[in-house]
């Protein structure tokens, strides 16, 4: 292999590894990214309940209409803001939905486990019943459901956790191997290609300082013997 080639394969290996390296970077930052979102969203579905819990138990007792304006618009906040969240966790934005990640949280969430989606989907609709017809007996069933939902709620934080635990020691070992991949190859690349180009270097320096030194004794030759001719 010519010296040219030797160079080109070196640069396309380093320019390669850089690009790799570079593109798992990136993977990594937008799955952080992603798992702090769901976590986020699952931690305040949590809050989102109890907020529920206590505008339905408010909204009877509450008499002057600036403040019933004022929990009117709470209210259907918070409302939005959990059937926002619930529809992230268990339908997904660009990908895959987060409930259905690993099988516990598919089993929490679906019919044959804590049926976590059936029971939020219902808790948002009393809520919804209290907000525009002023259903006490949606608001009592609201106060009955609070604790084993907020409960379920806690499991699904746990779970998601978990999952992103699990997801960053994968993440870590690929990582690991991905290092020491590279590592190799930089050896690789110093035995097989760099040293063999120096070596070839070494010898065309040593060439060229030869046909100096060559040319040199045949200009002083010349010299010579014209200096002698002259004489």
């Amino acid at each position: 292999m010519t010296l040219t080639r030797r160079w080109v394969l070196a640069l396309a290996l380093i320019g390669g590894m850089i690009v790799v390296t570079a593109g798992e970077v990136s993977r990594l930052f937008r799955d952080h990214g992603e798992h702090a979102e769901v976590i986020n969203i699952a931690g305040a579905q949590r809050t989102l309940s109890l907020r529920l819990s206590l505008f339905s138990h408010e909204w009877s007792d509450v008499a002057n209409a600036s403040q019933r304006v004022d929990l009117r618009e709470s209210f259907a906040a918070a409302i939005a803001r959990m059937r926002a969240g619930h529809a992230r966790l268990t339908q997904g934005g660009s990908g895959a939905a987060p409930a259905a990640a690993t099988p516990d949280l598919q089993r929490h969430y679906g019919a044959a486990g804590a049926n976590l989606d059936g029971r939020v989907r219902a808790y948002i609709r009393l809520a919804e019943q209290v907000l525009t017809q002023g259903n006490s007996l949606a608001a009592r069933e609201i106060a009955s459901l609070r604790e084993g939902l907020l409960r379920d709620l806690d499991v699904a934080v746990g779970l998601y956790e978990a999952k992103v635990s699990a997801h960053q020691a994968h993440d870590q070992a690929v990582h690991l191997l991905w290092v020491a991949a590279s590592l190799l190859a930089l050896i690789l690349l110093g035995v097989f290609v760099f040293r063999p180009i120096a070596r070839e270097a070494a010898r065309a320096f040593e060439d060229v300082d030869g046909k100096l030194e060559e040319r040199t004794q045949v200009l002083s030759q010349v010299l010579r013997t014209a200096k002698m001719g002259h004489w």
